[in-house]
């Protein structure tokens, strides 16, 4: 129990640390009234002395009636006015579709896809842990009860949120609001469950054994119903409540900018993403190069996804003024490292080799759609 304390607490403040120093600056940009001027994608428009807005599609002028005006612009949909004082210098968000869903990432789209992502999981996990045993079926219950539950209650509470500032909010730094609201919940979720983990595993044993024994094991992959069967089923499996929300906490960070840009895509990638985890290890392990017996987890789909979006984001300015293709990039090899130092059998090489296909499937789509801001 003390080490499930110890990693829970290093991750919260892994997380605080990280927001301060980098997150922040991934989000915001403090620039001059001219530097976005220079790009073709802004137009400044006056609202009355005191303000400026932006608008991030052309030459639109928009007539506004206060705040709720203001704030309806944040709409996926609609054009997004960006207002600030009408000084020299301002703190400013950077409008494009990245930057829009950063603003609003508890976006009601991507945190329904996530509900129903855990709910169907959940079912199909607890089946499994109620089959093999049924002093498991409780832990499992509990842990996928909480993370459903968490999902839940965050999508109450970000509506009620968006209602209170739409009728009274005049400017709002909706980065700021949102992405600090959801970092702390994250991070207070990754503490109860790597502390529940904890305890269960005390009171009802390792549940990794009910898994890999359903789920994907290299050595019963054949031809039959059950060789296709633990391929295609295995790697959306989790082995554990820790496994299953660092993987969570991934889904939901990078899928819903990715969707940004293209829903089909993105789910694409992700799904592809996750089945080539599990054929890559394979692939090795049947030359021997890796003494995995099994894989399990869609971390594969995750770096996909880092990979496509590194890909589609390079120096293109129409989906993302600041180019942080190489920031998600690094992120990606900074991750994987970690994962191999605090795991060995982790997955180096479908970690690696799933970056690499999405990175493969990014310059794909880069060169068959011009992707535009929408």
């Amino acid at each position: 129990m003390a080490i499930h304390t110890f990693i829970a607490v290093t991750l919260l403040l892994g997380i605080l640390v990280f927001w301060y120093f980098f997150g922040r600056r991934l989000v915001m940009a403090k620039s001059t009234i001219n530097e976005f001027w220079s790009n073709a994608a802004y137009d400044a428009v006056g609202i009355d002395d005191r303000w400026r807005c932006l608008s991030a599609f052309g030459r639109e002028q928009f007539k506004t009636g206060g705040a709720s005006e203001l704030v309806k612009g944040w709409h996926r949909n609609k054009p997004l006015l960006i207002c600030a004082p009408n000084t020299d210098k301002f703190v400013s968000v950077m409008d494009s579709p990245l930057t829009r869903d950063l603003a609003i990432l508890s976006d009601r789209r991507s945190r329904k896809i996530m509900i129903w992502y855990f709910t169907i999981v959940g079912f199909f996990f607890t089946s499994i842990a109620g089959f093999v045993s049924l002093k498991l079926l409780i832990p499992v219950l509990i842990m996928y009860l909480t993370v459903i539950g968490y999902l839940v209650f965050s999508d109450i509470l970000a509506q009620r949120q968006e209602n209170w500032l739409t009728n009274r909010a005049r400017f709002v730094n909706w980065i700021s609001i949102e992405a600090t609201r959801f970092l702390l919940e994250s991070a207070l979720l990754i503490t109860l469950l790597v502390l529940f983990q904890g305890w269960a595993s005390a009171h009802f044993g390792s549940i990794d054994d009910a898994v890999l024994n359903i789920g994907l094991v290299f050595a019963s992959i054949d031809l039959s119903f059950e060789g296709l069967f633990r391929l295609l089923i295995g790697p959306f499996l989790h082995s554990g409540p820790a496994h299953s929300i660092g993987n969570f906490i991934g889904i939901i960070l990078v899928l819903p900018i990715a969707m940004v840009y293209s829903s089909g895509w993105a789910l694409c990638v992700f799904v592809a993403g996750t089945l080539v985890g599990g054929v890559v290890s394979y692939y090795f392990w049947s030359i021997g190069s890796i003494d995995l017996d099994g894989f399990v987890g869609v971390s594969g789909g995750i770096f996909a996804l880092l990979g496509w979006l590194g890909a589609i984001l390079h120096k293109n300015v129409r989906l993302a003024p600041l180019d942080i293709s190489p920031a998600l990039v690094s992120m990606a090899f900074f991750l994987i490292l970690v994962s191999e130092v605090i795991n060995p059998s982790a997955g180096l090489a479908a970690h690696l080799g799933t970056l690499i296909f999405g990175g493969f499937l990014g310059a794909i789509a880069r060169s068959v759609r011009p992707f535009r801001q929408t």
